[in-house]
């Protein structure tokens, strides 16, 4: 979802729902503005599951709002195993709390099965969360995915793409933002790897039906 500098995917099997981050700006309610409405236009009356990364505003900023104004029966802050939404199973690749300190380290790490479909969604996660999760997954690979910190250079490091193989790389990120996100150096380790680039300051919300646009 286009939620501007910052995170919010939906994801929707067999009636099932769940919402990974809300996104949040200060000066206004993206709740109430954005999320909502957008259920609504897809006749979405209830959240399964919302599933909150790590405690960043722009990841977090519209959970109390969503809660709030709309039916939500699971919200979801640590490390979990796997939940079965419809057809998809979400399983959490962040299992290394132990040994990581910063916020963004510590991000929830999420793949989405279904069929010989997979996304990987990254959070805020960083080179040392990626390098723990090669380690301890030597095997993970995922069609499409939704590279980390809106490409920050703190994140998706050559080794981390070489063993993932994606398709396709989704960038979340507000146009004209502070941080330059995303950064130079993250889209030329893309294009030189022929991974096809997708962000939401440029094509707003992208969507997708499994791995097909």
């Amino acid at each position: 979802m286009n939620v501007g500098q910052g995170d919010a995917t939906f994801i929707y099997s067999q009636g099932k729902s769940m919402l990974i981050d809300t996104g949040g700006v200060r000066h206004f309610d993206m709740a109430k503005e954005v999320l909502i409405p957008y259920f609504k236009k897809l006749s979405i009356r209830v959240l399964d599951y919302l599933v909150i990364t790590h405690p960043d505003f722009d990841h977090d900023g519209a959970m109390a709002s969503l809660i709030a104004s709309f039916p939500v029966k699971n919200v979801i802050q640590k490390p979990f195993h796997q939940i079965n939404l419809g057809e998809y199973v979400v399983q959490n690749y962040q299992h290394f709390l132990p040994f990581l300190e910063e916020d963004n380290e510590r991000s929830l790490v999420m793949g989405i099965q279904f069929q010989d479909c997979r996304w990987l969604i990254m959070g805020d996660a960083t080179y040392a969360t990626e390098a723990l999760i090669q380690s301890q997954y030597p095997n993970l690979t995922a069609n499409i995915l939704r590279i980390g910190h809106h490409g920050s250079n703190t994140s998706t490091s050559r080794e981390f793409l070489n063993q993932i193989k994606p398709k396709q790389a989704v960038i979340s990120v507000g146009g004209g933002n502070r941080y330059g996100h995303p950064h130079q150096e993250v889209l030329a380790r893309l294009e030189a790897l022929n991974i096809d680039i997708r962000r939401t300051d440029i094509e707003g919300t992208i969507r997708y039906q499994t791995c097909k646009i």
